[in-house]
């Protein structure tokens, strides 16, 4: 009875420290990467319990085809996590995906769209993103601003932009993770 009240004890505790770090700028990139190294050990907890349980005998007369459709059901566990946390999870879902030579071809087909299909940022993200950074919206600075990019990497987004000065131009949108990055980088240049 005591153990079990401690338990729950220290899970409200946590449950509320985890809360207010999700209430506090900073501690919204503390969460995100538990959420993140969560997501990650879930899906490779999965990945490794499908090959572990499900990879076919040898002698299996459906061995080819079993062996191709648990590689294939991987390969799409691990696209969905890369999409899910962006970034360098995109970037180490390239890697995989140009490597035909070391990983089963059902994989690396299964991750292609890591190179040339990666998830954009919104309309309102960009704008939000717009507003912390340099503390005026997006239209103050441009007089067009195309909402949808044409061109989406795994660390940033290009979008055409017009300004008044200048006739034509584009612009380049790092992900929100990218730009807290450099700044801390710069944060601990300018300490030193």
């Amino acid at each position: 009875m005591y153990r079990q009240r401690r338990l729950l004890a220290s899970a409200g505790i946590a449950s509320l420290g985890l809360g207010y770090l999700t209430l506090t700028d900073s501690g919204r990139w503390y969460t995100s990467g538990v959420i993140r190294s969560t997501r990650t050990l879930a899906v490779g907890a999965a990945v490794v319990a499908d090959y572990k349980f499900n990879y076919p005998d040898r002698e299996d007369p459906d061995f080819e085809s079993r062996r191709s459709a648990i590689h294939k059901r991987n390969g799409l566990r691990m696209l969905r996590l890369f999409e899910a946390n962006g970034g360098v999870y995109l970037k180490t879902g390239q890697h995989f995906a140009s490597m035909g030579q070391v990983l089963p071809k059902e994989i690396v087909q299964s991750l292609r769209p890591c190179q040339d299909q990666c998830p954009t940022v919104s309309l309102e993200e960009a704008q939000s993103n717009f507003m912390k950074d340099l503390g005026m919206p997006i239209q103050a600075l441009y007089s067009e601003f195309e909402e949808k990019p044409f061109a989406a990497a795994s660390l940033a987004q290009v979008t055409t932009i017009r300004v008044t000065i200048i006739d034509h131009g584009i612009v380049t949108l790092n992900s929100p993770c990218f730009r807290y990055i450099e700044q801390q980088q710069w944060m601990g240049k300018k300490l030193r």
